[in-house]
């Protein structure tokens, strides 16, 4: 076997490989075997026809093609093996020659990561006081929810709710003739079109009302026909928001008081910003690293990750009812713009896990078995059969590896927050989270 190793862009090894003839004709015979063994040649047992009977039913060529197909991978991984290269997925093979027996391995490399000066980063924490109107606008959104619609004898006017016998035509074209529809005056929600809110501002119960409006715009930018409607109008209601007094307390809380309920309401938004500041920190921290880090990966691996984010999110689309077409006909995104967005994310990822992992090998930050053991273990604690799902998790390598990846990363950031000026660390969410959620255990 002769190889030649040249490495080239975005962290890949080229290899040439040439076989010799001998090994060549030793996975020819084997090939014939192979095939003379499930094909039914008249006059003869199966497995018992001479060689060139067979070649020329079969063909000399299927049989150096079958050859070849069981030949490449064994030969490529001893030229891996001698070269003593470091792979990090699958090589493109491509056969240039049968006689004699060349091809070309395109192999990706393991990626290469040259970490900047992370020492000298200094992004302090920060997290906003909480402002007295935020507490109060989570008081009105309680109030909101709890509003009661309560019958007036006036006008209608915006804000209100109206029960209406509705038909609307565009030209010849009848866009709907509905009764009792019940709607909410409001120009900034949803409108059949715009101005409709304000048209029927000023009706009264029993009134009716004919107005035509502007309909816009069609898909390509052309000019609609305007839009005629008939209106008779059945009731108006006006909403009425509860008072901010202990009985409303008591309705939307577990306290007794206005007071416990602005405390409690503190309390959470104070959560809720720490959380919030805590990640945009981890995030500003880790950007400014890899923004001074060289990281240098192959194309597959980028690949690889892409169609394994893709994977998760097949899952859980499907888990809401949803398939991957359904999303990119809701979202107007092209099938082309969204793998190129994926890729895009998964090169993101990949190089913020890799630095992170640089960071924790610097730093001398190791990922024990019994860390990897409680990760797993914490990750199928809810499943129908934590212990039978634990064991074929660490039976697995690429999971225990995977975690172990994962968890190094998480040391790196710890340690970037402690250098950077710290946090508070908070419980993180398992990196077995997608893992279980993929193996297809049932939760309690």
């Amino acid at each position: 076997m002769k190889v030649s190793a040249q490495e080239v862009e975005q962290r890949q090894m080229l290899l040439e490989i040439e076989v010799e003839a001998e090994r060549v004709q030793q996975a020819y015979d084997q090939a014939y075997k192979r095939i003379v063994n499930r094909i039914n040649v008249p006059g003869f047992r199966r497995g018992k026809a001479p060689r060139p009977l067979v070649e020329r039913m079969v063909g000399r060529e299927s049989i150096l093609e079958d050859a070849v197909e069981h030949l490449v991978p064994r030969v490529y991984e001893e030229a891996i093996a001698e070269q003593n290269i470091e792979v990090s997925g699958q090589p493109s093979l491509e056969v240039t020659s049968t006689e004699p027996l060349q091809f070309k391995a395109t192999v990706p490399l393991k990626p290469k990561v040259e970490l900047g000066d992370y020492r000298s980063i200094d992004i302090p924490f920060e997290m906003s006081e909480i402002e007295e109107s935020e507490i109060n606008s989570v008081i009105e959104n309680l109030r909101e929810s709890h509003a009661t619609w309560v019958p007036v004898e006036r006008p209608a006017q915006i804000g209100d709710r109206v029960a209406m016998d509705l038909k609307a035509t565009r030209g010849e074209t009848t866009l709907t003739d509905a009764k009792d529809a019940e709607f909410i005056l409001n120009p900034e929600g949803p409108e059949p079109v715009p101005g409709f809110s304000e048209k029927l501002v000023g009706m009264e119960a029993e009134q009716e009302r004919s107005f035509t409006l502007d309909s816009g715009q069609d898909a390509e930018g052309a000019a609609l026909p305007p839009t005629e409607f008939q209106v008779q109008l059945h009731w108006v209601k006006e909403k009425q928001l509860p008072e901010v007094d202990d009985e409303f307390v008591r309705t939307v809380s577990q306290g007794e008081t206005v007071s416990e309920l602005q405390d409690d309401i503190r309390g959470r938004l104070g959560q809720q910003k720490g959380l919030q500041a805590k990640a945009k920190h981890e995030n500003e921290v880790t950007q400014a690293v890899v923004d001074q880090t060289k990281v240098d990966l192959p194309p597959q691996m980028i690949a690889r990750q892409a169609q394994e984010q893709l994977d998760q999110m097949a899952r859980r689309l499907d888990s809401q009812g949803f398939s991957i077409q359904q999303y990119l006909q809701f979202t107007g995104k092209s099938e082309e713009g969204f793998k190129a967005e994926m890729l895009a994310d998964a090169e993101q990822s990949l190089r913020r896990s890799l630095v992170l992992a640089a960071v924790a090998e610097a730093e001398s930050l190791e990922v024990t078995e019994d860390e990897v053991r409680s990760e797993i273990e914490l990750a199928f604690q809810s499943t129908n059969d934590p212990k039978r799902s634990v064991r074929e998790a660490l039976a697995r390598p690429e999971v225990r590896e995977r975690i172990s990846s994962m968890l190094k990363s998480r040391k790196g950031l710890q340690r970037l927050i402690e250098i950077s000026g710290g946090t508070p660390n908070k419980p993180e969410e398992s990196p077995m989270a997608e893992v279980a959620a993929s193996s297809g255990e049932s939760h309690e």
